[in-house]
């Protein structure tokens, strides 16, 4: 072999191991790209954003849940379209206010809900205009005496509730909302909004949270 072609074979022996190696790099480039995009499609919440609209319901973790996952017993997560929403009169002590709301299992199998409905008021516009904070137990009830919020198994027909409450007292810095138009709800993991009346003239000036799902029609005082 010549000078000459030693130095082609070598020049070709060159450009096989670069493209080689740019094609690891980029299968690997593709590869983090995909993983990055995943997780954060899995964090996102479906529906919108808490800034601008209903955050969605919730159960054990933030992101929610359309059905699939195995809640106890077997039994899968309550799926959109599996749960009538309703609401129900609650109580009113010392300046707190409250609704119950109701969540029906009006599918043909036993599911699960677990965790906190997404709450929220709207205005004129029909976006979310005040969101609900989670909070385990308040005023009016909630997950009384519990250290978390309880799985509740639900067989088709029966009922869940979950109490929403707020202070309609003013304090020097007015209200967060007067007047809402509608209530919004979502039960916990599923994306599937129930729109429900609310009384004409209320007042959330603080407070305003949502409890978790407990099992049948409960409304019980946090004193009790």
């Amino acid at each position: 072999m010549t000078k000459g072609q030693f130095a082609l074979l070598t020049a070709a022996l060159g450009l096989v191991t670069m493209g080689g190696a740019g094609y690891f790099a980029y299968a690997s480039s593709g590869t983090h790209s995909s993983d990055s995009n995943g997780a954060s499609a899995a964090g996102q919440p479906t529906g919108a954003s808490t800034a601008t609209a209903l955050v969605p319901g919730d159960g054990s973790s933030a992101t929610p849940d359309s059905g699939g996952g195995t809640g106890n017993g077997g039994s899968q997560n309550c799926r959109n379209g599996d749960i009538q929403v309703s609401e129900q009169a609650g109580q009113g002590e010392m300046g707190h206010i409250s609704l119950l709301l109701v969540f029906q299992n009006t599918s043909g199998s036993t599911c699960v809900l677990h965790g906190y409905p997404g709450a929220a008021l709207t205005g004129r516009a029909g976006t979310a205009d005040l969101n609900a904070t989670r909070a385990l137990s308040g005023a009016l009830g909630g997950a009384v005496g519990l250290a978390k919020a309880p799985i509740v198994v639900l067989a088709p027909g029966a009922d869940a509730s979950a109490v929403l409450e707020w202070s309609d007292v003013q304090t020097g810095s007015g209200c967060a909302m007067q007047n809402p138009v509608s209530l919004l709800v979502t039960p916990p993991n599923t994306t599937q909004t129930s729109t429900l009346s609310i009384s004409t003239g209320t007042e959330v000036c603080s407070g305003f949270e949502i409890h978790p799902v407990l099992e049948g029609v409960v409304s019980e005082p946090a004193s009790a």
